[in-house]
């Protein structure tokens, strides 16, 4: 045991050292339980810990402050205030700083790894280029910036604008001149386009696609991509076609007889049909799609002396003249063939059905490789 008897401080008659304890003695004997005076040392001052919440520590060299290597995490309650650089050789968990609260700026030096939340107030800019930044103008908004000019905001109901900051629609773009949206391939031999969706979910979904058609030739079709049908095309040189668009033709059943008015004039198998609504097992074409149809007629006429050559269209099983005209009149003069031709646009709705009938006595209607009677939907 080594006992030391201090002079100069008051109250201590004696400090003494053993089995690793320091303690002191008071001047009436007895051993005191707080050491209330300073400590002064030009060294290092070793514990195994230290009692107290530290809210009187002053004085503190930061470049002289450390913390061992231990592990546990242990709480200051009073926080330790460093006016100096504060340097951490290993890793700094959310165990070991909940908060950082700084008035100035927060260097990383290579990457920040936020498992949480990042909360930020206006914008993250590009170091080096302070007018290009992702923005938070207003609650529940988006917005990206290059050369300080605004160039996508995405608003707090999900609408996009590109060149628009009050975007109306899902996606809306707008631009100073010649604005375009670029969708391609590199390839020769795939479709390119956009594809619109109605109904998506639902049984009433139709998708519709505007691309090219996948050839070397690249046409631009619009396509029905839940039928697969390819509604019309635009070829290169200029050409437009439409492959369903009702149209139909076909020829007469020549009957070698002279027959009276009111007979249905046979027909053959059609031989242009895009929506097949000519049948030849009953003479008649039945409209696929509701429109204005022209329908047209023409064949040579044998009569039988001089006399009136006629044919009516038929629709629904009923001539319909006095509404709409389609009574083909002419006039044989002698015996032998006269050309007879007409032709009528009418409203059709879906499943109307057109037919054409004798409507003069004695006719003998040329066919074969003869005449004609065909219509296609104008509009």
């Amino acid at each position: 045991m080594t006992v030391i008897r201090p002079n100069s401080i008051s109250g201590v008659s004696s400090i003494t050292a053993q089995g690793g304890e320091i303690s002191y003695f008071k001047s009436d004997g007895t051993r005191g339980n707080q050491f209330t005076h300073n400590i002064h040392s030009t060294g290092v001052v070793t514990a195994t810990s230290f009692v107290g919440s530290g809210t009187a520590l002053t004085g503190i060299d930061a470049a002289t402050l450390k913390f061992g290597s231990d592990t546990k995490a242990q709480a200051v309650s009073g926080g330790v205030n460093i006016t100096g650089n504060l340097g951490v050789s290993g890793v700094l968990t959310y165990e070991d700083v909940t908060n950082v609260d700084s008035v100035g700026v927060i260097t990383a030096r290579s990457t920040i790894d936020a498992q949480g939340d990042v909360s930020i107030a206006d914008k993250i800019i590009h170091t080096g280029d302070t007018n290009t930044a992702l923005r938070f103008p207003a609650a529940d908004t988006i917005t990206a910036e290059t050369n300080s000019s605004e160039r996508l905001r995405i608003t707090s109901g999900g609408l996009v604008g590109i060149g628009s900051v009050t975007p109306a629609n899902q996606l809306d773009v707008q631009g100073g001149s010649h604005t375009k949206i670029h969708v391609g391939t590199t390839g020769t031999g795939h479709a390119t386009g956009i594809q619109i969706n109605h109904a998506k979910g639902n049984a009433a979904l139709q998708q519709w696609q505007l691309q090219t058609d996948a050839t070397s030739t690249a046409n631009l079709i619009i396509r029905n991509a839940t039928t697969g049908v390819t509604i019309q095309t635009f070829g290169t040189a200029g050409d437009i076609t439409t492959p369903k668009h009702p149209i139909f033709a076909t020829r007469i059943d020549y009957n070698n007889a002279y027959l009276n008015s009111g007979v249905k004039i046979a027909m053959k198998a059609a031989h242009i049909d895009t929506r097949s609504g000519f049948s030849d097992a009953n003479d008649r074409y039945v409209a696929p799609a509701a429109g204005r149809y022209l329908f047209y007629f023409f064949s040579n006429i044998d009569y039988n002396g001089d006399g009136t050559i006629a044919v009516r269209f038929y629709k629904n099983g009923s001539e319909f003249t006095t509404t709409e005209g389609g009574h083909i009149y002419g006039y044989a003069q002698n015996a032998g063939w006269h050309l007879l031709s007409g032709q009528i646009i009418t409203n059709m709705a879906v499943n109307d059905y057109m037919e054409v009938y004798r409507a003069a006595n004695n006719m003998k209607v040329d066919g074969n490789n003869y005449g004609q009677f065909g219509g296609y939907m104008i509009g």
